[in-house]
């Protein structure tokens, strides 16, 4: 449908393969990537690869200091990648996709024979097609045909819907409205008398979304089977993806299990404090009030157990960072700008940016300065350790293959 008689200038919306969240695939795996917090409020910070404003170095924070052993990190076997997909996994998938076009009122309608020859009326889904005259002359953005419009919605500029009622299907009228003005859509329609000539082409019935129909209404594969391969393959990739993930993340584990430190209560207890006196900020600036936000956002009893569980996820971190800080003095581990680039680009997509300049500048400016740069070659360091020292262990045969 045509942005240009629409009353609102809101579109349809369209459902991508990709962004419908598949919670049966793996679970929530987190990827604890360690977030530069050594360098927040660091004044006497060190370098990796030369002064930190440098392309290819890295802000170090001091917590390196509070390693009094590196556990072994050049012994770790992880467990190889299951390829498969169950029958339950899609299963699930087809549950996804249905509530969420549930949720998010996406409908589709058939023709209903039992309406030929009856007057539309108020609420009706009618099949129309459509072309818009300007002085006798069609107008850019005024015409479409097939589209679903249900009478009494508003989607269309006052006096087009209204004027549908009480006609039949297979009726072929003239509608006379004028655009409102102002008109935000099409300025240069503001206020103009046009006709639109209409076509019925059957009063619709809704259909029921089920799995062995998405594929064609929602998704427009020419089969199941092949919308299949393509959920497979993604689920696939997403899991393979997840799996990394998680591996790299038991490979960290190990190594800090196997680590030693001096106390670090009062480094988690100041990490924390800070980040909670920012997210209050943030919370009170909007008019919420900080100790009910925690509680039904966050869906902890208190603040204070919040504050708690936030300590030691930060004790957690200072550890890694610590860890890995000495690892990489050890390894020569280095970043390369292109490196830095191609990981920060990664990251930030997540967050709907594209722009690593700006992000890096907001990010330092709430963390400390390089703070970005550090949560960058921390990503690096762990990938690039994994890669060197893990070792995958073979596959357990199953079924007929392990006879």
């Amino acid at each position: 449908m045509s942005d240009e008689i629409k009353k609102d200038g809101k579109k349809t919306p369209l459902i991508v393969l990709g962004v419908i969240c598949v919670a049966a695939i793996v679970g929530a795996v987190i990827y604890l990537v360690l977030d530069g917090i050594g360098v927040i409020g660091k004044k006497d910070q060190k370098a990796t690869g030369g002064d930190a404003d440098k392309p290819g170095s890295s802000v170090v924070s001091d917590y390196r200091d509070k390693v009094i052993k590196v556990g072994d990190y050049k012994n770790f076997s992880y467990d190889a990648f299951v390829e498969e997909v169950t029958d339950e996994e899609l299963a699930d998938y087809y549950e996804d996709v249905l509530t969420y076009c549930k949720q998010v009122g996406l409908s589709y309608y058939e023709k209903d024979d039992s309406r030929d020859g009856t007057e539309i009326k108020d609420g009706d889904t009618v099949n129309i097609d459509y072309t818009g005259y300007l002085d006798g002359e069609a107008f850019e953005g005024g015409a479409d045909t097939g589209f679903d419009l249900t009478i009494g919605s508003n989607r269309f500029i006052d006096g087009f819907e209204s004027s549908l009622v009480g006609k039949k299907v297979g009726e072929t009228v003239d509608i006379n409205v004028t655009f409102p003005d102002p008109y935000d859509n099409n300025p240069d329609m503001a206020g103009k008398p046009v006709v639109f000539t209409v076509k019925i082409n059957y009063i619709g019935k809704e259909i029921e979304l089920t799995p062995d129909n998405i594929y064609n209404l929602v998704f427009n594969f020419t089969s199941k089977e092949e919308m299949e391969q393509n959920v497979i393959k993604d689920m696939l990739e997403m899991k393979r993806q997840s799996h990394e993930i998680e591996m790299q993340e038991n490979y960290i584990n190990h190594i800090v299990e196997g680590s030693e430190f001096a106390d670090l209560t009062k480094e988690a207890e100041d990490y924390a404090g800070r980040i909670i006196s920012m997210l209050e900020q943030n919370v009170t600036s909007m008019g919420y009030d900080f100790s009910q936000y925690i509680t039904s956002q966050y869906q902890f009893g208190s603040v204070d157990e919040y504050k708690a569980a936030l300590q030691k996820d930060c004790l957690d971190e200072i550890k890694r960072s610590g860890v890995l800080n000495v690892i990489s003095d050890t390894e020569n581990i280095v970043m390369s700008e292109d490196d830095f680039n191609s990981i920060a680009l990664e990251v930030i997509s997540d967050y709907n940016s594209t722009d690593v300049a700006a992000y890096q500048s907001s990010y330092d400016e709430m963390y400390g300065q390089g703070a970005f740069r550090q949560y960058m070659f921390d990503i690096y360091a762990i990938e690039t350790l994994f890669d060197k020292y893990a070792v995958e262990k073979p596959a357990i045969a199953t079924g007929a293959d392990a006879e």
